[in-house]
């Protein structure tokens, strides 16, 4: 990462800043450019879209047969 006073944020991406002194401030960053302070100052990036994932499930029914099963779950973080 460059050292600059500017940082852009993707849609769908938040940020928190970590800074040296005071730790990790409690604003979340939306879209857009915005300032920081270079050396004390850096955006911790979330990806905050809709993220799909597919589980594979292996059980067994009553009579002893093997049953596969794909789950498919969509989640998404809370930005706040």
């Amino acid at each position: 990462m460059e050292d600059s006073a500017l940082y852009s944020m993707d849609a769908g991406h938040r940020a928190v800043i970590f800074d040296q002194f005071c730790g990790i401030q409690g604003i979340v960053v939306g879209e857009g450019t915005h300032l920081l302070i270079p050396w004390v100052q850096k955006p911790v990036i979330f990806d905050c879209r809709f993220q799909p994932r597919n589980a594979l499930v292996i059980t067994g029914s009553k009579d002893l047969q093997n049953i596969n099963m794909t789950i498919h779950i969509s989640f998404q973080p809370e930005a706040n």
